[in-house]
């Protein structure tokens, strides 16, 4: 499959903005804002600590997309 291209790109970033992208190896969300991960001290949204009370988890480490985020590839790649 080819990579997406600059305006395929736009339109995710469109689509997903204000939307965690990915989940965590510790099975919450992240990878952008309104997720279950703390911003980094360096602001990156969701990629700091996960911020579900219990799960010791440290810094989001990326595992797969959310569906959201598979159905808005999909539907990047009619884009042109």
């Amino acid at each position: 499959m080819a990579p997406l291209t600059e305006k395929q790109w736009e339109y995710v970033n469109n689509e997903m903005k204000g939307k965690p992208k990915g989940y965590c190896e510790c099975g919450h969300t992240g990878d952008g804002p309104n997720g279950q991960h703390a911003p980094t001290g360096l602001g990156t949204p969701g990629h700091g600590p996960c911020m579900v009370e219990g799960c010791p988890c440290k810094h989001f480490t990326w595992i797969c997309w959310t569906k959201e985020m598979n159905k808005v590839f999909t539907a990047a790649r009619l884009v042109e």
